[in-house]
């Protein structure tokens, strides 16, 4: 998983546990999503300054009346060649995701932008990233569907994408996708996982555990030398390809919408319908 994308789970998982549970770690700035940022700002649509850091944003959300946080994801329509799980290996690409702060009768969007401002910072901190509130309000999303039926999606498109890769004799991406379906059964999920900490565990079951970090350990779409990185001489095996690793992305995308978007009330989950 890149860290984009873990960082906006760890943002949305760990605001609705301030949110809702009013608890609040005081190292999050710490995590590994936050590993190579010299500095979070999260601003108006106006730019004004709304809070310097995640734990300054969460009091923010919680005095302007926000009661829970969700992700919302759309795919990139206009760009047929060069799809969304190709363009996730890029900073901002893989398509567009925003942070949905949802109130009483409606929600605010939040997109972001990573800013690759220090290129020659000692401490590898490269990135400044912005938070921008947009100023327009929407009515909330309510689309939900159950932990078990993402789990069995992601399962399926595991298990196809690492028979492909068998019959083609990819013998280091057959390991790499029966390790992700190791941890979306078993009873140790996120050991090995390099955002380990991206989620406040004790607020997830061990089903929904296994699904985030099944989802983790399945992102092989990066730049040179990632799954993104193959070339077929035959025409099927291209079409093989470039369908079972959108299915994939998309069952990726699935089950983070899934336990980023978590109702505490209920065993019900906000989905992005996979094409």
């Amino acid at each position: 998983m890149n860290g984009n994308l873990a960082q906006i789970i760890s943002l949305a998982t760990y605001a609705n546990d301030y949110l809702q549970n009013n608890r609040m770690d005081n190292n999050f700035f710490e995590k590994k999503c936050f590993l190579y940022c010299k500095s979070v700002n999260f601003i108006d649509s106006n730019k004004a300054d709304l809070a310097y850091d995640p734990n300054e944003w969460f009091k923010f959300l919680k005095m302007d009346g926000c009661q829970r946080v969700k992700l919302i994801f759309q795919h990139d329509e206009k760009n047929l060649t060069n799809p969304d799980h190709f363009s996730a290996g890029l900073i901002n690409g893989g398509g567009t995701w925003f942070i949905e702060t949802l109130f009483a009768d409606n929600s605010r969007l939040w997109s972001f932008n990573w800013e690759y401002k220090y290129p020659y910072a000692k401490d590898k901190k490269f990135f400044n990233l912005v938070y921008k509130r947009q100023f327009k309000k929407h009515q909330i999303s309510d689309l939900e569907i159950k932990v078990e039926q993402v789990k069995k999606q992601l399962g399926s498109a595991l298990w196809n994408i690492s028979e492909f890769a068998n019959n083609q004799g990819f013998e280091k991406w057959v390991d790499f996708f029966n390790n992700a379906m190791d941890n979306l059964y078993g009873s140790e999920p996120g050991v090995a996982c390099h955002y380990d900490d991206i989620i406040p565990m004790d607020n997830y079951t061990l089903s929904e555990k296994q699904l985030i970090f099944s989802a983790s350990k399945a992102w092989c779409f990066g730049r040179q030398g990632s799954w993104n990185d193959k070339n077929f001489s035959d025409k099927r095996s291209t079409e093989q390809y470039l369908k079972l690793s959108a299915q994939l992305y998309d069952e990726i995308i699935n089950s983070v919408l899934a336990i980023a978007n978590k109702n505490q009330s209920d065993s019900y989950v906000y989905s992005f319908k996979a094409t």
